[in-house]
């Protein structure tokens, strides 16, 4: 994973792994996701993960030698946390990682790590104090949290996030501002500085994106219900399906992603009726329904031949 020698890869090697993926019913399937260079993370069946939290011989969960050693980049702790914490084989993480403070609104506490000023797992959780192999688990802040310990959620979040009622989170798939205006800043958080402009709404296949898509979008959506078994990412599209669909983007592997189903751009950005604006969500209100692609609740019968 990365640089880091220090971890041992599990089921992931990059942050392209679901945070808070409920496949159906609660039960254990495999899960696939894809790397910004459609390399298959997942492949194979996964069962309940092994805790190697206060457990005295849980060193070898994360590491390969057995022996703790300092980890020198925490992105690549972090991917190893959300190899189990995928909300099948453990618990999803429901906080973003992999985000910067650099908002007014955040306050990072003084002592707590945040490698290049971005968050990662090992902000919040002192991963030292479970590594403890001369301590057992405790009745309280069993998921090793920093700062006071607090049975109140919400008090811990104070820790970083600053009282201010005026604060909103930012929605990146509103392209246009009141006046109709772009919303630079909405692109480039999830596009680089590369990224064409060019607003007819033809497909390049060039997004230029920060990241791979699927750990871009799993930075805010930490939940996702997919109700088909065993998942649809990192599914491969079958030959015989792609020459029915051509207007749902894949990887270059012919796999499914985020996209697949979901038009991450909001409505007005790219000319109507384009290949870019079929789906586009103009309502982003929860109560709204999903566009899914411009199909709606038909999203199924898309690929799907009834």
């Amino acid at each position: 994973m990365g640089t880091n020698s220090t971890l041992k890869p599990r089921a992931a090697k990059s942050l392209a792994i679901a945070t808070g993926i409920v496949l159906f019913a609660g039960a254990v399937y495999p899960i696939a996701f894809l790397r910004a260079d459609d390399s298959t993370v997942v492949s194979t069946p996964t069962g309940k993960a092994p805790n190697p939290h206060w457990s005295p011989n849980g060193c070898s969960q994360c590491h390969p030698s057995g022996q703790p050693q300092k980890a020198t980049n925490h992105r690549d702790v972090t991917a190893n946390c959300l190899a189990c914490h995928d909300g099948v084989r453990a618990e999803s993480e429901k906080h973003p990682a992999n985000r910067p403070f650099d908002s007014p609104d955040i306050h990072l506490p003084e002592g707590w790590p945040a490698q290049d000023g971005m968050l990662s797992c090992l902000t919040c959780h002192d991963v030292l104090l479970a590594c403890d192999r001369t301590r057992s688990r405790p009745s309280r802040n069993a998921a090793f949290l920093r700062g006071r310990i607090t049975d109140d959620p919400v008090a811990f979040c104070a820790n970083c996030h600053v009282d201010n009622s005026s604060h909103e989170k930012f929605n990146p798939h509103i392209m246009l501002d009141d006046a109709g205006e772009p919303r630079t800043n909405a692109c480039y958080y999830c596009h680089n500085s590369n990224v064409s402009m060019d607003r007819t709404g033809q497909r390049t296949n060039k997004p230029n994106l920060i990241d791979d898509e699927t750990s871009i979008c799993l930075g805010c959506h930490t939940q996702h219900v997919d109700f088909f078994e065993p998942g649809h990412h990192g599914t491969k599209m079958p030959a015989q399906m792609r020459q029915r669909v051509t207007d749902l983007p894949l990887t270059k592997n012919q796999t499914i992603t985020c996209s697949t189903c979901h038009n991450p751009h909001g409505a007005g950005w790219f000319a109507p009726n384009s290949t870019l604006a079929r789906g586009a969500q103009a309502d982003f209100d929860l109560t709204d329904p999903m566009k899914m692609r411009g199909y709606g609740n038909n999203i199924c019968g898309a690929c799907h031949e009834r």
